[in-house]
């Protein structure tokens, strides 16, 4: 009996959360894909169009859009523009940039940047006008997009606040958000 109630809450939970099957089909290798991650033979790999380092792992993969981690401040301002709110923390400040789009609600960019260098990527909305994306990832792609992208996740949780849920993937420095299991939000972050 209790093997059967864990089976059923299982079954619900996963539906709960949006995901009713994590079965799919990886993508595989395509030689034009540079600088993204991708799932092949397992797991998650970082295709680069530089000679493998080291000291910079997969650091060339981590970047949303034009938006790339260790760039200063002054070179995503030259991006973006200036930033439209400034939230100040202990040791870093977030900055917001919003974004183009024909929805309701506007798209955004949050920055963290700890010495003026960036140390965190997030991409948040449910569209943009722009082609912005994450290894081939938008805001919007529906959930087996992410799946057949990056394969599945390492953990999966409930985010209340916006009604859907959390995809991690450790131990790389991605997450990604679902609400309605579409692309709500991705963020990538500087270990």
């Amino acid at each position: 009996m209790k093997l059967k109630i864990l089976f059923i809450t299982l079954v619900v939970s996963i539906t709960a959360s949006g995901q009713d099957t994590l079965q799919f089909t990886p993508r595989g290798f395509d030689s034009t894909i540079k600088n993204e991650f991708r799932y092949l033979g397992g797991s998650i790999a970082s295709i680069s169009d530089k000679t493998s380092d080291v000291e910079q792992g997969y650091l060339n993969c981590l970047y949303i859009g034009k938006i790339k981690m260790r760039m200063d401040l002054n070179q995503v301002d030259s991006i973006l523009g200036k930033s439209d709110k400034v939230f100040n923390q202990n040791d870093s400040q977030t900055h917001v940039y919003f974004l183009p789009t024909t929805e309701k609600y506007y798209p955004y960019y949050a920055i963290t940047f700890k010495n003026n260098i960036v140390n965190s990527i997030q991409l948040t909305g449910l569209s943009t006008s722009e082609n912005i994306s994450f290894s081939s990832i938008k805001l919007g792609d529906h959930y087996k997009t992410v799946l057949e992208i990056l394969g599945k996740p390492s953990n999966i949780k409930n985010i209340e606040d916006i009604k859907g849920v959390e995809w991690t993937y450790f131990p790389f420095p991605i997450s990604i958000e679902f609400v309605n299991r579409k692309v709500y939000s991705i963020k990538i972050y500087d270990k």
